[in-house]
């Protein structure tokens, strides 16, 4: 499995650049703010993040294990779409942020990506801390076709060394409290 989460480190090296020479270009910066994105909802896509979040994770020290553990049940217990917290969003910052996967690295400013089967381009707007703080431009959007492309074939390729075939689609709650990552 090592070899899988080398090539995800390098990929995700890959998308902090990419995702830093647009937030550039932009002259925005992430910060801490009350509209988080580590306080949305989102769902995550594939196995290979999932295994290596997990692997991360199971590194933390065991008092802090624990407390994500229980910040992840009071989630499932409070319905999370409606006040969710990422597990490991603490004390204002994400304790696993270099496992963060695509979807938290990417997130906050415009982007587009040409669908694979379509060929369809599609855009979205940054996030409301962006809209308020970055100069606005209509040509710069972070270009997410390759790193989309990139991590598809890396997921192919784990799925098919693990034998998996169902779909997947968690949240990062679901990652932890999952049996079968």
């Amino acid at each position: 499995m090592e070899q899988f989460f080398t090539k995800l480190k390098k990929l995700y090296d890959e998308m902090d650049k990419e995702y830093k020479e647009a937030a550039d270009k932009h002259k925005f910066k992430c910060e801490s703010c009350k509209d988080n994105c580590c306080k949305t909802f989102f769902f995550h896509h594939t196995y290979i993040e999932a295994y290596y979040f997990i692997e991360k994770l199971k590194r933390l020290k065991s008092k802090e294990y624990q407390s994500v553990v229980l910040k992840a049940k009071q989630n499932i217990q409070k319905n999370q779409k409606e006040s969710y917290s990422c597990p490991v969003f603490v004390d204002e910052k994400c304790i696993l942020y270099e496992a963060r996967p695509l979807i938290c690295r990417l997130h906050g400013i415009p982007y587009k990506f040409t669908n694979f089967v379509s060929n369809e381009t599609k855009k979205g707007q940054g996030c409301l801390f962006f809209s308020k703080t970055a100069i606005h431009t209509n040509e710069i959007f972070l270009d997410r076709t390759k790193i989309y492309h990139d991590l598809m074939k890396l997921e192919v390729a784990f799925r098919k060394e693990k034998n998996f075939t169902k779909k997947i689609k968690m949240t990062i709650t679901d990652f932890i409290l999952s049996d079968q990552i």
